[in-house]
């Protein structure tokens, strides 16, 4: 997935643009004259979100236009600019990663003066969401991020506190079994991770698991984001578009 813009970047920009760390990069970006530096698992990432992109744009661009968009888990912001460029008159992206929100103020700067909608970017806990966000968004984006928690329940009813409208979720490391199942995982580098290194907790569920959460916290699934089923498998997708009960 590379975001394009068409903005020619003056020379000093190119060259800020090259000495930026590569980890920065989970989306890569595009100018008219430069590129942004490729991350060190991009050819592990890309694939991954060239599918999110194929999904959930089409869902994005029907419902973000003339909405206020919200976008959880933007990593260095790539849905948040898609978004604004669908039509959105006002898009907040937050992450939990700072380097990552640092990114994405960094590319607002590039494109500072186009004609582009810019996005604003803050560094914010999940599990604090209301307290960040105040007004509800009309949508919300949380993209590849809710399995990374240990708590996805107080996350899900954190985005219903946040959403008006509709809520936009892809996720992974799901249970490929019939019925309500979860099993809990100690994993490394999530959202929760303790800072003195150890394991954090996180949560595999079955897809009746996970859509009986999203009904407990005020969500009702209107639309599955298929994707084929061999590489949904492969991957552990799970994604939907919801509205609010």
């Amino acid at each position: 997935m590379t975001i394009r813009f068409d903005t020619t970047l003056a020379p000093e920009q190119v060259e800020r643009l090259k000495g930026t760390d590569p980890e920065w990069w989970f989306h890569s970006v595009e100018f008219s004259n430069a590129t942004s530096p490729a991350h060190p698992k991009i050819d592990f990432l890309e694939p991954i979100n060239d599918w999110k992109w194929k999904v959930i744009m089409p869902a994005l661009s029907r419902l973000a236009a003339g909405k206020r968009v919200l976008d959880v888990f933007c990593a260095n912001g790539g849905f948040s600019f898609e978004a604004a460029r669908a039509g959105a008159t006002e898009v907040l992206g937050l992450d939990h990663d700072p380097q990552r929100v640092e990114c994405a103020r960094f590319v607002k700067g590039l494109l500072d003066g186009s004609k582009v909608t810019l996005p604003r970017f803050e560094v914010a806990d999940v599990y604090r969401l209301p307290e960040v966000v105040g007004e509800p968004f009309d949508v919300t984006m949380a993209i590849g991020g809710l399995y990374h928690v240990a708590d996805p329940v107080l996350v899900l009813r954190n985005l219903r506190e946040v959403t008006s409208e509709h809520l936009i979720l892809q996720t992974a490391r799901m249970l490929w079994l019939p019925g309500s199942w979860g099993r809990f995982l100690t994993v490394r580098h999530v959202v929760d991770s303790h800072p003195d290194g150890r394991p954090a907790g996180v949560w595999k569920l079955s897809v009746t698991a996970l859509e009986a959460m999203l009904r407990y916290a005020g969500f009702e699934v209107v639309e599955r984001l298929s994707i084929p089923r061999r590489v949904a498998r492969r991957l552990g997708w799970y994604g939907a578009v919801c509205r609010v009960t």
